[in-house]
């Protein structure tokens, strides 16, 4: 028994430490200005899950909280989203396959667009192509199991002149939070109350990935 005991405070010991390594730079580098350039230094990777975006993001943001570290998310409006080829909606730099945007929905412009997608089977269109989400939303659930947010993915499909669509290698992952969640949070039920009366409407968590096989054409 005393085997097993050490056997499992030991690997409990080094991610305690790592963690801690990585508390301590991540503290070093917001008072050394290491982000003044809304950027993660060298060798870092932002790579959440999407109960991290739901929680410590996409809530923050419906409460109107700063965002944790460096300035990897951009509000974006919801019509240049739709409207715009998604390689124009983002810079290419050091190779990077994934982003993070914001944008504000409204209950007026969500149903015009769920009216839109019921007939044509798409979202918004647009001169050179169409979001299209390939199923029904998903449930994000936070650890005890209750359902926090839910998830759509979609998929972008290129428009030439006089052709059919053609499916590319963008895709983009919408989250939208269940307002109870924000309630339930930590945060006080007068600072919701404050931010559902000045803002109507929610804010949506968008992830937009370039598959691997992309080709400069699109």
């Amino acid at each position: 028994m005393q085997t097993n005991f050490i056997g499992n405070i030991i690997p409990m010991i080094g991610y305690m430490y790592i963690y801690s390594m990585v508390y301590i730079y991540m503290a070093a580098a917001k008072v050394h200005g290491f982000f003044t350039d809304g950027q993660l230094p060298p060798g870092f990777r932002f790579v959440p899950t999407d109960e991290e975006l739901v929680k410590h993001y996409l809530r923050k943001k419906e409460l109107s909280i700063p965002l944790p570290g460096p300035v990897l998310f951009h509000d974006v409006d919801a019509t240049n989203l739709y409207s715009t080829h998604p390689k124009c909606l983002v810079k290419f730099l050091d190779g990077e396959r994934e982003w993070f945007f914001f944008f504000h929905e409204d209950e007026d412009s969500r149903e015009r667009i769920l009216r839109r997608s019921r007939k044509a089977r798409v979202l918004v269109e647009n001169g050179g192509g169409f979001w299209k989400p390939w199923q029904e939303k998903d449930p994000i659930c936070n650890e005890d199991g209750h359902i926090i947010a839910w998830k759509t993915d979609l998929t972008y499909f290129s428009v030439a002149t006089n052709s059919k669509a053609k499916k590319t290698h963008w895709t983009m992952q919408q989250y939208r939070i269940v307002l109870p969640h924000v309630v339930g949070s930590c945060i006080s039920s007068s600072t919701v109350e404050k931010n559902s009366q000045r803002d109507q409407g929610i804010w949506v968590l968008c992830r937009l990935r370039r598959g691997r096989e992309y080709v400069s054409s699109f």
